[in-house]
């Protein structure tokens, strides 16, 4: 088989940046992709609006990540968004900012929001899910569900069983920071960067890894593949479906770790109407509903272009566009509904947050 080689199983973020990685130590690597396309959860769409939108992940999570460093390197940008400091909650009605809630509204986000931060300073010995942590702290069942919404969606996680003891050792490892970016140009920027020069094979579905002292054959529908190594970034849930078979088997240890990650459903909405149907400075807000947070994929847009696109964008007025995000059992309950359905939902529920009727004979896409 040729001397240093290498096959990385999947392009993805974790499956390009080890490619680049191993590409500049001078190893010939080949990328095998099972998708048309590279960026696994990631997925930037450049039809459906006048801007970049997000189909999969979308924000870059603290101001210290290594993404900023493959941003420089790439000569991209990004731009801060304020999220949560910005959050407008709906208590049964229309959403409202931290200033325009009530004392005892306010006081009640306030509380939960250091109950929740203050499971980083805990001992856990025994595990609890954070809707037990929240009930022994004196939470009722309207701050559960707030916290449902706020913490375990953003988690990907069911509440009740959330675990805190995995999300105390997370707080205390994870120095990446708490600010939230967008990338100028849509994520895809940064992996179409990371993914030039390579030798990347799309529509490449692998069955089978043999591996041992004489190497690698991987077996696909595109035919046979050798290296002296093979580096493995399949999804969870893949590995979880036993979809490639490994020869000799994965180590116990291995598939242990494989079969105790839990996965969620995690589903996106969007919504685009005629014109701007809220505040111009709208970035997130949620309810206890079935379509329980939404955002605005445009905010910052604008502010980072260049001024010829600025000008473009004011004529045009580019935030027609709302995005609703859910896990879990609301995503569930998303799935299996018709696109008529799910508008129907969303908006009724937007024209409660956002007080104003008849959404629905404003939607475009």
């Amino acid at each position: 088989m040729p001397p240093k080689t290498t096959i990385i199983i999947g392009a993805g973020a974790a499956g390009l940046a080890a490619a680049r990685a191993v590409h500049a130590a001078g190893v010939h690597v080949t990328v095998l992709e099972a998708r048309e396309r590279v960026g696994g959860r990631v997925c930037t769409d450049t039809s459906f609006a006048r801007f970049p939108i997000e189909l999969g992940a979308e924000l870059i999570h603290g101001e210290r990540v290594i993404t900023h460093r493959y941003l420089a390197e790439a000569g991209l940008g990004s731009y801060r968004v304020d999220r949560y400091g910005t959050l407008r909650w709906g208590a049964g009605g229309r959403a409202r900012s931290r200033e325009e809630h009530t004392p005892a509204g306010h006081a009640q986000l306030a509380t939960l929001a250091a109950t929740y931060a203050g499971i980083a300073d805990l001992s856990w010995g025994d595990d609890l899910s954070l809707a037990d942590y929240l009930r022994q702290s004196g939470a009722d069942t309207r701050a559960i569900a707030v916290a449902d919404v706020l913490y375990a969606q953003t988690c990907c996680a069911a509440i009740e069983t959330l675990g805190c003891a995995d999300l105390a050792r997370e707080m205390q490892l994870d120095h990446a920071g708490h600010e939230e970016f967008r990338v100028h140009g849509g994520y895809g920027a940064l992996f179409d960067w990371f993914a030039h020069g390579l030798d990347i094979r799309l529509g490449t579905v692998v069955w089978r890894v043999q591996w041992g002292a004489g190497g690698v054959h991987v077996e696909t529908n595109r035919g046979l593949f050798q290296a002296e190594r093979c580096i493995i970034t399949l999804p969870v849930g893949v590995l979880q479906a036993n979809s490639v078979q490994f020869d000799p088997p994965l180590s116990a240890e291995k598939q242990d770790a494989i079969a105790a990650l839990r996965l969620e459903r995690a589903t996106k909405f969007f919504l685009r109407f005629d014109r701007r149907h809220w505040d111009a400075d709208l970035a997130y807000m949620a309810h206890e509903g079935r379509f329980a947070r939404w955002w605005t994929p445009s905010l910052g847009v604008k502010s980072q272009a260049s001024a010829s696109r600025r000008a473009t964008l004011a004529e045009q007025d580019h935030s027609d566009v709302i995005c609703c995000y859910v896990t879990v059992e609301r995503a569930a309950a998303l799935d299996q509904l018709s696109d008529a359905e799910a508008i129907g939902f969303a908006c009724a529920e937007l024209e409660t947050l956002l007080g104003e009727a008849g959404l629905a004979e404003h939607v475009t896409g």
